[in-house]
């Protein structure tokens, strides 16, 4: 009776476990033709490559996008408390409210107004590209168009944003 063979070229994995799981046709589980050896990177607990190598993906244009979405989200996450001291200072009376508007007409406030544009719309669209994979599915021809749109469309607005802004 012939060895089970460790793979083709006569090697084994470290360890040493045996998969007997793959049995078309019918075989017994202990048919030496399906007995193979599991490789380390595949066994369950281990550091697959993604984890190994947590660099491998960061080229394609989806981690990239959840990079801007979770970006946005935390940039506006920060703004809210700001905002709410914006509005509290129409409580403390109308002189205080003044004060503020007429600081907000600097030059590198309205910027952070248009980033802040900017980042609103990037999170928006973001999310609603990420609602359109969850319902309709993941395609991945189709990722890279729905990634420009959503981008396309946050640039878009903080550009108009912006001439609006330079028009008044």
């Amino acid at each position: 009776m012939r060895p089970l063979r460790r793979n083709p070229k006569g090697r084994g994995f470290p360890g040493d476990l045996r998969c007997r799981a793959a049995r078309p046709w019918g075989l017994p589980r202990a048919s030496r033709r399906f007995a193979h050896l599991i490789p380390e990177s595949l066994r369950r607990g281990h550091a697959g490559p993604t984890q190994r190598f947590p660099w491998r993906n960061r080229g394609h244009a989806a981690y990239w996008a959840f990079l801007v979405h979770r970006i946005s989200g935390l940039a506006l996450a920060l703004f809210l408390p700001l905002h709410f001291t914006a509005l509290a200072q129409a409580l403390q009376g109308e002189a205080a409210l003044e004060e503020f508007l007429r600081w907000t007409k600097a030059p590198l406030v309205e910027a952070s107004e248009v980033a802040l544009v900017f980042l609103l719309a990037a999170h928006l669209t973001g999310g609603l590209r990420l609602l359109f994979v969850e319902f309709v599915g993941w395609r991945s021809e189709t990722q890279k168009a729905l990634i420009a749109t959503a981008g396309g469309a946050a640039v878009f607005c903080a550009l108009a944003f912006a001439l609006n802004l330079v028009r008044a």
